[in-house]
């Protein structure tokens, strides 16, 4: 990746699109009061140099799913090799390995209890060839971090972070349980895969990939962020804030 240093306007734009990663860029420049071609221009310096993209982030608690924070013991020769493995699975949303190459940490996603989905990843990755150890913790909720990380959130005012807000859907953190669960059809898995790709991508290329009209995928999209299910996230390196260095840190508290 060529070196990247984001000035004024760079961290402006992020803050944007971390408030609605779909925004025109037509209404990001009115309300930072440049050109469009200008904001245009630095958002796709910023994708190409691979410093930052837009992804579409499903909330798996609202379909029914369950997320896992899974921390993997390994022998260091087979912890690039289970990365990559990993990497290629369609329900993991993150993975890392950890100083000391002898461990990574990944995020999955599973069916809900009752349904056997899960047990196979488990038990595959259990005897996976190098992995010594295995451990597996349920996310009940988000508590901090739900709708972007404070650190990149602090460049536009509030006069303009209003031009820019849409109606917000509830938050993430408050799933009532007796909610029905949205059903998603083939064309909406095929929708929101090509989100998770490219957050930005046109109408034309999301109607490709999902078999639907550019009208239905318009108002697909509404119809999934309003219900809390879709929602979009900037992933950006947090070096380029001047935070190089990323810690995970596992608490065992009492439960109240």
């Amino acid at each position: 990746m060529e070196s990247v240093t984001l000035d004024a306007l760079d961290r402006r734009l992020i803050h944007a699109l971390q408030l609605d990663g779909r925004l025109p860029f037509s209404r990001i420049a009115a309300a930072l009061g440049v050109p469009e071609r200008t904001v245009a221009r630095r958002y796709h310096r910023l994708r190409s140099r691979l410093a930052l993209r837009v992804v579409g982030l499903v909330d798996g608690r609202r379909t029914g799913m369950l997320d896992w924070v899974v921390r993997v013991h390994c022998a260091p020769e087979a912890v690039e090799t289970l990365a990559g493995l990993l990497a290629r699975r369609e329900d993991t949303s993150w993975i890392a390995p950890l100083v000391g190459g002898t461990e990574l940490t990944c995020m999955i996603r599973t069916p809900p209890p009752g349904d056997d989905g899960r047990r196979p990843f488990f038990e595959q990755l259990a005897r996976t060839a190098g992995v010594r150890e295995v451990g597996a913790v349920c996310v009940l909720r988000p508590v901090a971090g739900v709708g972007g990380w404070a650190g990149r959130m602090d460049a536009l005012d509030e006069a303009e972070q209003c031009l820019l807000l849409p109606p917000r859907a509830a938050p993430v953190d408050q799933v009532d349980p007796t909610e029905t669960v949205p059903v998603l059809s083939p064309a909406d898995g095929a929708l929101l895969r090509a989100l998770s790709q490219d957050g930005r991508a046109d109408l034309g290329r999301l109607a490709a990939a999902s078999g639907c009209s550019e009208s239905t995928v318009r108002r697909r999209i509404g119809q999934l962020r309003d219900a809390g299910v879709l929602a979009f996230e900037v992933e950006i390196d947090p070096a380029l804030f001047g935070y190089p260095i990323e810690a995970l840190l596992w608490l065992d508290v009492p439960p109240a």
